[in-house]
């Protein structure tokens, strides 16, 4: 029998190392400020960052980002450094009762970066399948566990969503885009 593949939707995690001390770091990156509410209880910086990288054609903290936690792209896929760039990078804070609707994000490869989360409190992002079950026609979802400080890399395609927070504490997560470069 001869197989084909049709196509890769491979869905990765990478653990970042010694996260624990990286994390505050990080969330200070974004000022409270830049926060806007996107829907009930979903407050995200994606205006705040997509005027200053219209304005000044660099994301205005995606190089530190990426420093801080160690997060290299080009190494992550295969290649050198400038193969695969960051296009997009945006930080998503879910209160109570946050969540966010079915979505993808185009092309290239994404990645969640589950900044602040208790994964016995805070729901994960699910992906849902391009494809049905094969013998029943079901849907196929897939939820990841992940921890405080994985990142889930995933086809920027893929229809995905998170469940709506139920928890007092803020879920916190930075979302990024990848596309091969010039």
């Amino acid at each position: 029998m001869e197989t084909t593949k049709l196509s890769e939707l491979n869905i990765y995690k990478v653990s970042i190392p010694d996260w624990k001390n990286k994390k505050e770091s990080v969330l200070d990156l974004v000022p409270e400020s830049n926060f806007l509410q996107e829907s009930i209880g979903a407050y995200s910086d994606w205006h705040y960052t997509d005027q200053m990288r219209n304005k000044t054609s660099n994301h205005p903290y995606a190089d530190e980002f990426f420093e801080e936690i160690g997060f290299e792209p080009h190494v992550n896929f295969g290649g050198r450094k400038g193969d695969y760039i960051c296009t997009d990078l945006w930080c998503m804070r879910y209160s109570v009762v946050g969540d966010i609707h079915v979505h993808d994000h185009g092309t290239g490869m994404s990645g969640i970066l589950y900044a602040d989360y208790d994964p016995a409190h805070h729901p994960a992002t699910t992906f849902i399948s391009p494809i049905h079950n094969i013998w029943d026609g079901h849907k196929v979802n897939y939820t990841p566990e992940v921890e405080e400080g994985d990142i889930i890399l995933f086809p920027s395609q893929i229809l995905h969503y998170c469940k709506m927070n139920m928890c007092s504490k803020d879920r916190v997560i930075f979302s990024f885009n990848i596309r091969k470069g010039s």
